[in-house]
């Protein structure tokens, strides 16, 4: 199984021989990969949509793994059962739901040891939360592909010092590495937010018109 950039910077922080849950697995990819490298036993791959929960079923029997690789339908981490799992993995999805994701479920969440998110936007709600709910910050990682930028925060149970707004938008960790993406990473939202401004400045100069 070859993986995208961003999948496998996400597999290179899951634990050797660690049970994970990937949610919001749409095809599968990422537990297909785990399980086919021989980096964890067993996976669950769990997706909210019955299309693509159907899609990674049928790579799951593609590649073989049907007795490694157990797939649930439902919303989040509603499908697990607390100590069922170690690790969680959750990519493709903005900072503010995977926050909600985690706060829905508040036992199944106490009773892991590691997350591994991939925000596609929003990562600061997601360092923000982690600093609310004894998570810390052990590792990130930054990652551009097809003109977006990647963030990757892997948290472990403990508290950590408070963040400073600047660490919360740009990761800590990745601050304190420079690390070499990051100067464009911070420069792509600045665009962003200017182009945000200037549009909503071209509609409210419309309605006073």
């Amino acid at each position: 199984m070859l993986l995208s950039r961003r999948l496998k910077a996400v597999a290179d922080f899951v634990p050797q021989d660690m049970i994970c849950a990937d949610i919001g697995s749409d095809h599968g990819y990422l537990p297909i990969y785990l399980v086919g490298e021989r980096i964890i036993p067993h996976a669950i791959a769990a997706d909210i949509g019955k299309g693509p929960l159907e899609s990674a079923a049928a790579n799951v029997r593609k590649y073989d793994l049907a007795d490694k690789i157990e797939l649930r339908l439902g919303n989040g981490l509603t499908v697990l059962r607390s100590n069922e799992v170690s690790c969680v993995t959750i990519c493709g999805m903005g900072g503010g739901l995977i926050c909600e994701i985690l706060n829905n479920s508040p036992q199944i969440t106490a009773s892991l040891q590691r997350l591994v998110l991939a925000p596609n936007v929003g990562a600061h709600l997601v360092r923000h939360w982690a600093g609310e709910n004894g998570w810390q910050i052990i590792e990130e990682n930054l990652i551009a592909e097809d003109g977006h930028f990647y963030p990757i925060i892997v948290l472990s149970q403990g508290e950590m010092p408070m963040l400073s707004p600047a660490q919360e938008f740009a990761g800590p960790l990745l601050l304190e590495a420079e690390h070499p993406l990051l100067g464009d990473y911070l420069n792509y939202w600045r665009h962003k937010e200017l182009k945000l401004a200037m549009q909503l400045l071209a509609v409210g100069q419309a309605e006073t018109d």
